[in-house]
């Protein structure tokens, strides 16, 4: 068994639509694991999504409780988290990482929403026993236009649960968002950086600077990457007017990754450069997307819910209708079995008058 001072967890980190489930995949193909039996996988990801299904709900029940959703724009965790009560749920984090996690050396993680909320779960791995320098992160990295339109053609194939994303701006509100929750927590220690398209195009030379960082041996790496990788899987393709309609109302979030881009074969950045690249990016401003983007995916959002109500509304209708016409029939019915009894009695009465009757007229 794994004691506290010799056990390590990686994190995987990086914005939904980003490649965090076959970053996830190639570092379990490196020996850490994810203590997840069977993968959930679907026409979005074919592969898998390596996600452990407790993971993604104490992750829900956490945004709820802070009154938000994974798919939030301008999410701030530190705003949202003041004053709000999550011991209940800490203690339940807690309960998850030592309990699934006790005997395992090399442990590992992933759910973008951990992006948002990595204060909280900060916080859980230090109560586990995860000492600095213990915890190690790996964060992906892909252009806000391909990951916007990844999450476009999610919400096309899956419109009932990707509500936000349906315009191609959305998309990127949401990179954007992921991105700077989770790099206000970088820890140049203990990160490493991949890019998306690297990890597609060479996941060899990837596993192998990620075998090294995390001081692990990759002799198997390459069965497992020529098993795993298909040059199919990059597909998501950006067409000018849409990358064009992404740029006139978030600038920042192309500018932001070519900041990034300037940092391209520096696997592991320093805390200065990674504060440079958000400072020659200007914030997001929430009442600046308010019109252009926000405001019209709120009314989308309230229209589908209010046309969900009155449609739930109607079924209810309908549905006390016909209990009442069942109420009716049951009572007819029981109505009937009365008088049926009553006809019954009458002949019977009626059969013995006439027996009298007959003996009478003898």
């Amino acid at each position: 068994m794994a004691s506290k001072f010799d056990k390590k967890l990686v994190v995987c980190l990086g914005a939904h639509r980003s490649g965090t489930s076959m970053l996830t995949a190639s570092i379990a193909a490196l020996g850490a694991d994810t203590k997840i039996d069977e993968t959930y996988a679907n026409t979005e990801n074919q592969k898998g999504f390596f996600e452990h299904p407790r993971l993604i709900v104490l992750n829900d029940i956490l945004l709820e409780r802070l009154g938000s959703t994974w798919d939030a724009p301008c999410f701030d965790y530190a705003t949202s988290a003041a004053n709000v009560e999550l011991e209940d749920i800490f203690q339940d984090a807690v309960e998850f990482i030592n309990t699934t996690f006790h005997d395992v050396p090399l442990a590992l993680i992933k759910d973008p929403r951990v992006c948002m909320v990595l204060p909280f779960w900060l916080r859980v791995f230090e109560h586990c026993g995860y000492e600095q320098g213990s915890v190690k992160y790996v964060h992906i990295l892909r252009s806000p236009y391909e990951a916007a339109v990844s999450q476009f053609l999610r919400s096309q194939n899956n419109p009932i649960f990707y509500e936000f994303g349906k315009d191609i701006r959305e998309g990127a509100i949401l990179w954007m968002t992921y991105i700077q929750t989770s790099f206000a927590q970088y820890d140049e220690q203990n990160t490493q950086l991949v890019w998306h398209k690297d990890l597609l195009r060479s996941p060899l030379k990837v596993g192998n600077q990620v075998a090294k960082f995390l001081d692990v041996n990759c002799d198997d790496f390459a069965e497992f990457a020529n098993e795993f990788f298909d040059p199919q899987m990059y597909r998501s393709t950006v067409p000018p007017e849409q990358k064009a309609e992404i740029d006139a109302v978030l600038p920042q979030a192309g500018e932001l990754f070519e900041r990034f881009l300037k940092l391209y074969g520096t696997d592991r950045p320093k805390q200065k450069q990674i504060d440079d690249v958000f400072a020659n990016v200007g914030a997001i401003d929430a009442a600046d997307l308010l019109g252009p983007i926000l405001l019209p995916a709120l009314q989308r959002i309230s229209l589908r819910w209010r046309n969900e109500y009155r449609r739930t509304l109607y079924l209810d209708q309908l549905v006390q209708g016909k209990s009442a016409e069942l109420d009716k029939a049951n009572d007819a019915e029981k109505n009937i079995v009365e008088l049926k009894q009553k006809v019954e009695s009458l002949t019977r009465d009626n059969h013995l008058l006439t027996n009298e009757l007959v003996k009478l007229q003898k």
